[in-house]
C-alpha cells in the first residue's frame, strides 16, 4: 500500500490545472474524495485525506479518478480532460461532443455553468458518470444531454444545486435527457426538466433513482415525463411529474413483469 500510495501521489502532481479526485476502495465499494491535504502517518498504518483517517489494513485500494471538468459560460464551453487524455472532443459554441475510445477505465465527468444554447453529446462503450454542479442548459438545436454508452450511466445531482435543462421545440429527438444504457441518478441535488418536443427523460433500459437522491421535477413535456424501455426502480427521492401531453412515467416491460419496481 505504501508503494502504490506514493505512486498515485506522483501522478496526481502531473497535471495541477485539473480537479483532482481519489476513490478510497473499502469491501468493494468507494467513496470519491478530492485529492488535497492527504497525510501518510503513523509508520504507514494510517492515511488522512479530507480529513478522514483510515486504516491502510482496511483500505482494499486507492485510485486517481479520471476526471474531465467541462464549464459552460454563455454562447461558449470549455473542457479540461485533466488525465483523460484520450477523448476526442470537438467544440462548436456551446455545443460539446465527446468521443471516449477507453473501455477499460471509468471517466468522471464535472459539469457547470449555463447556456441558452448548448448541449453534450457523449460517445463511448464503458460505464461513466456526470456530476452534475448547478448546471443550467438549454439547446436551441435538439437535446442538451444526449448520452449512448449502452452501460451503467451515473448521473449524480451534486448536493445543495440546482440543475436545469430544456430542449429545443418541434425537433426529431427523443426526449430532454438521452440515455442509450442504464442511467442511475443519486446524489441529494435537484434536476428540473422541461420538454419542449417529446419525452422528459428516456432511457432504452432501465432507469434508477437511488437512496438519497433530491427532487426531480418534469414540468413539461410533450410526450411522457420518464420513458423507459425496461423498467424503473425508485427507491429514494421526490418526483413531480406535470404538464405532460402523453403518460407521467411510462416504462415498458422486457421479459417477466415483476421487473416493474
Amino acid at each position: 500500500m505504501k508503494k502504490f500510495f506514493t505512486l498515485m501521489l506522483m501522478a496526481l502532481a502531473v497535471n495541477a490545472s485539473a480537479q483532482k479526485y481519489i476513490r478510497i476502495w473499502q469491501g468493494g465499494e468507494s467513496l470519491r474524495i478530492p485529492a488535497q491535504d492527504i497525510v501518510y502517518e503513523n509508520g504507514g498504518t494510517d492515511i488522512t485525506v479530507a480529513g478522514t483517517t483510515y486504516a491502510t489494513s482496511e483500505v482494499d485500494s486507492i485510485t486517481v479518478v479520471k476526471t474531465v471538468t467541462i464549464a459552460y459560460n454563455g454562447a461558449t464551453a470549455t473542457v479540461e480532460k485533466g488525465f483523460a487524455t484520450e477523448l476526442e472532443v470537438t467544440i462548436d459554441g456551446a455545443h460539446v461532443t465527446i468521443n471516449n475510445p477507453n473501455i477499460s477505465e471509468e471517466i468522471e465527468f464535472e459539469l457547470s455553468g449555463n447556456s441558452t444554447n448548448g448541449s453534450l453529446a457523449y460517445f463511448g462503450d464503458y460505464k461513466c458518470k456526470f456530476h452534475l454542479n448547478g448546471l443550467a442548459l438549454t439547446s436551441a438545436v435538439g437535446s442538451p444531454f444526449n448520452i449512448q454508452c449502452g452501460k451503467r450511466i451515473d448521473v449524480i445531482l451534486t448536493d445543495g444545486t440546482d440543475n436545469l435543462f430544456a430542449d429545443a421545440a418541434d425537433g426529431t429527438h427523443k426526449a430532454v435527457l438521452i440515455f442509450k444504457g442504464h442511467p442511475e441518478f443519486e446524489g441529494a441535488g435537484n434536476l428540473t426538466i422541461t420538454g419542449n418536443t417529446r419525452h422528459g427523460i428516456d432511457s432504452n433500459e432501465y432507469m434508477h433513482f437511488k437512496e438519497g437522491l433530491g427532487k426531480v421535477t418534469v414540468n413539461k413535456a410533450l410526450g411522457d415525463g420518464i420513458h423507459t424501455e425496461q423498467y424503473f426502480m425508485m427507491e429514494g427521492g421526490t418526483l413531480d411529474i406535470s404538464g405532460t401531453e402523453g403518460d407521467g412515467l411510462q416504462a415498458e416491460v422486457s421479459g417477466d413483469s415483476t421487473e416493474i419496481h
